[in-house]
């Protein structure tokens, strides 16, 4: 008796996994379609919400991310920080770069930025955590016959993370913008909206790996990245 309830709790626990990884496997499909649909990321957001941070107080990561687009291709990179205030409060902040080059040769832009705010986390169950992300954007275009454009953005993220596998976390990150235009432009101010989608696994208790997926601005095209994070 004790080997058969053994074995049906190891088919439960199967049947679990396996349906978690379906359902986020769901989410993926649904979030890169509403992305192509309203909006794009201006470069990846890792600092995914979970695995938990548990006795961590700083996590700091580096990525590297590719884009392909019909018009544009290019490369990048990215730092991120999160340093814990409380148990459920945390500080946030991102720095990336990215340079895009037209397939033809014609022309090329690169944009660089950063951002900070704080981040709330809910343990919604061990499993399964949500957060609320506020934070203030600076981003800064240079194309190659010279113009230059400046934003600054208010952004709300509400990042979501669930552990589809043991260590294994799957993220979605949406998030809301609205940003002002410096210049002499038409339209100075813009909204916008973000979906990045990602995998963090938890490699080792001090070592995080990543690998995330969106679209990005303003390239027109989506991106591939991965990165890694310590946290002490």
């Amino acid at each position: 008796m004790t080997v058969r309830r053994l074995r049906r709790a190891s088919a439960r626990s199967t049947t679990t996994a396996s349906g978690r990884v379906a359902q986020w496997l769901a989410v993926i499909v649904v979030a890169a379609v509403g992305a192509c649909g309203t909006g794009c990321a201006t470069a990846p957001a890792y600092r995914p919400v979970g695995p938990p941070m548990i006795d961590a107080v700083f996590e700091g990561g580096v990525g590297v991310h590719g884009i392909a687009g019909a018009e544009y291709g290019g490369g990048g990179a990215a730092l991120w920080t999160t340093g814990q205030l409380t148990r459920d409060v945390a500080l946030i902040a991102r720095a990336h770069v990215a340079d895009g080059v037209r397939w033809d040769g014609t022309a090329s832009t690169l944009q660089w930025g950063a951002s900070g705010g704080f981040r709330g986390t809910y343990v919604l169950r061990p499993s399964l955590l949500v957060g609320g992300d506020v934070s203030v954007d600076y981003l800064q275009l240079s194309t190659s016959d010279g113009t230059l454009q400046q934003f600054a953005s208010g952004i709300a993220a509400f990042p979501v993370a669930e552990e589809a596998l043991p260590g294994l976390w799957v993220y979605v990150q949406p998030a809301i913008g609205a940003g002002f235009r410096f210049g002499d432009v038409d339209v100075p101010f813009g909204g916008f909206t973000e979906m990045p989608i990602g995998i963090a696994w938890r490699a080792l208790p001090w070592l995080l790996v990543v690998g995330e997926g969106g679209l990005s601005l303003p390239f027109s095209g989506g991106y591939l990245g991965v990165g890694a994070a310590l946290r002490l």
